[in-house]
C-alpha cells in the first residue's frame, strides 16, 4: 500500500456547527459555570484547561458556557 501525504484535519469545535451542537447537547444546553440555559445564538465554548497551559481542543477539555462567564 502506498503512503499517503494527506494531512488529517483536527476536529474544529469553533467552526463546525455540527460539532458545536454536539458539545452543547452533551452539556444539556446549560452554562457549565453558572447553570444558565443557553441557545445556539448565545452559547460559547471554553477550554477547561487553557490552551496556554497545554489544554487541548478535545471535547473533554471543552465546556459550554454563556457569554458572561466566557468573558
Amino acid at each position: 500500500m502506498a503512503a499517503s501525504n494527506a494531512l488529517v484535519q483536527p476536529l474544529n469545535y469553533y467552526s463546525d456547527p455540527r460539532l458545536r451542537k454536539e458539545l452543547f447537547e452533551r452539556d444539556k444546553w446549560k452554562c457549565q459555570y453558572c447553570g444558565e440555559k443557553v441557545t445556539e445564538k448565545n452559547a460559547t465554548s471554553d477550554h477547561r484547561v487553557p490552551q496556554a497551559k497545554n489544554g487541548t481542543d478535545l471535547p473533554e477539555n471543552l465546556a459550554t458556557c454563556c457569554f458572561v462567564c466566557n468573558s
